[in-house]
């Protein structure tokens, strides 16, 4: 499976993909999990299936603070709209919240915007 420039999209790449923040555009990186091509139900769905947990920031109210949190666990379908990034692109708050994420996998907690409200008053 290629990226939107060629390069392979594998388990453990670190990928930049679009997402919707309310109506509006916007990029998210990733650590992707999975990745599997299967047999749609339709031909006019997508073969591909990217697991993925990515990195959204928290913006506290009235504060100019960015605060990293990762998201839950989504599924990406097309290769075409995403592009690898090397590690050492990935800003550091981020890759350690990957590592952790690595560390604990399925018993990682995933935190809420209440959660995260709470943590940063």
């Amino acid at each position: 499976m290629l990226d939107k420039i060629g390069q392979p999209i594998q388990e453990g790449s670190y990928i930049v993909y679009g997402h919707a923040l309310g109506r509006c555009a916007a990029l998210k990186i990733g650590l992707v999990l999975k990745v599997a091509v299967i047999d749609p139900k339709h031909s006019s769905l997508s073969k591909h299936r990217i697991t993925v947990v990515g990195v959204d920031e928290y913006n506290p109210f009235n504060t100019n603070k960015q605060i990293p949190y990762l998201t839950k666990i989504g599924t990406l379908q097309f290769p075409d709209r995403a592009i690898v990034l090397p590690r050492e692109r990935i800003p550091q708050a981020y890759l350690e919240l990957f590592d952790e994420y690595q560390k604990q996998g399925k018993n990682y907690k995933f935190k809420s915007w209440a959660d995260l409200r709470e943590d940063n008053q």
